[in-house]
């Protein structure tokens, strides 16, 4: 492996020049932007962005077949996809293995992404990110056609960058230490579907400008790298938060994407979700002007007489009951907590579940008012058997 120096005079890697800076750093690689002053790489910008490992990684071996196998996805994909930056050459960096791709400017869309929803901006830019949504659904189903699939999509791997003062936006796909080829078998849409999945969470956070996971999915405190579907927020947080910011259509297409509880896909691939998203752009005015089903979506659901964290109170209560016709068996249950617990409706439940096994159950309650009356629980409770 041949080493590199694009700098001169050879300064160290560690050292922030204004021809070599760090644009990101975690717990395994860094990447630099490095002006390539004497057009050593074949660079079109004249600057190239260097991803290398980090010294304690520079001799792992799992580290170093994830740096080969991204250096060789990206040479195959630029070939045939706009949205994957050129892998120029695979070789040392200061001592430590590197791989050089031609730069691409711009931000993660993270950054984007937050800018946007601390700016407030999402009203009047609903139509701007539509547009980048097609185009980073574009730039997936381009890598699926070449016979990728990324395998762990994040805003973090997501490069954007605006044309000149318009309202399009490049896309460029990066990190694809993961990728790897489409299985020519009964298992492609398996494999596509993970990709469809982290899609429609990358679309959630665009449009809302949360994380749709219990934690932050690009969280990366351990140095693992988080190629597994963490757990989704629940159904009804999902559902208010993205329709508190986008039209009902948008937010179906999206919680359809990401297969939320209820939901059937109904994407086989990302060229279905661009043709769709592409759709709601071309009729976003009619669409946001029939919000009327909206209010109906985004609100709570609580099914009606439902407990909720009761189960094994309930559980108990009726396995007490069902042991009465047990020879020896006449005992008392007694339901306490404090005042608005839910111990009326838990009593109430038990009842519903103990008409089916023909036991008459009665029940009576010991009111902070009644305390001058002895035993008022058990006299209400022989009350209401006698009425």
């Amino acid at each position: 492996m041949k080493s590199v120096s694009l700098v001169s005079g050879g300064s160290a890697k560690t050292t922030e020049t204004n021809l070599c800076t760090v644009v990101n750093e975690d717990f395994f690689t860094t990447v630099y932007c490095v002006k390539d002053t004497e057009c050593k790489t074949g660079s079109i910008t004249g600057f190239v962005a260097v991803k290398s490992l980090n010294d304690m990684c520079s001799d792992d071996d799992e580290h170093m077949l994830r740096l080969e196998n991204e250096y060789a996805i990206s040479r195959h994909l630029a070939l045939q996809c706009t949205s994957v930056r050129s892998a120029l050459s695979f070789s040392e960096f200061d001592g430590s293995p590197a791989i050089f791709f031609e730069w691409a400017a711009g931000r993660t869309l993270s950054e984007w992404i937050r800018l946007l929803h601390k700016k407030k901006r999402l009203s009047p830019g609903i139509k701007i990110i539509l547009k980048l949504a097609c185009n980073i659904s574009m730039a997936l189903a381009e890598i699926h056609n070449a016979g990728v699939i990324h395998n762990n999509l994040t805003p973090r791997k997501i490069i954007v960058s605006r044309v000149d003062d318009s309202d399009d936006i490049l896309v460029k796909v990066i990190g694809l230490g993961s990728a790897s080829l489409l299985p020519d078998n009964s298992q492609t849409f398996s494999s596509i579907r993970r990709d469809l999945l982290s899609l429609g969470s990358v679309l959630f956070e665009m449009f809302s400008g949360r994380c749709p996971y219990k934690k932050d999915h690009d969280s990366n405190l351990s140095g693992r790298e988080e190629n597994q579907r963490e757990t989704l927020l629940s159904q009804n947080q999902l559902i208010s938060f993205l329709t508190a910011r986008v039209p009902l259509p948008l937010a179906k297409s999206i919680l359809n994407l990401m297969e939320v509880e209820g939901l059937k896909p109904c994407y086989q691939s990302a060229r279905d979700v661009h043709r769709e998203l592409n759709e709601v752009l071309h009729n976003l005015d009619s669409i946001m002007s029939n919000s009327d089903a909206q209010i109906a979506l985004g609100s709570l659901h609580f099914p009606r007489g439902k407990l909720y964290g009761h189960d094994s109170h309930l559980l108990k209560i009726i396995d007490a009951c069902s042991r009465i016709d047990t020879p020896g068996n006449s005992r008392i249950t007694l339901v306490s907590g404090y005042s608005g617990v839910g111990k009326s409706s838990l009593v109430e439940k038990a009842k519903e579940k103990l008409k089916e096994k023909k036991i008459h159950f009665i029940s009576g309650k010991y009111d902070q008012l009644q305390q001058a009356r002895p035993l008022s629980a058990i006299d209400a409770a022989l009350n209401e058997f006698t009425n």
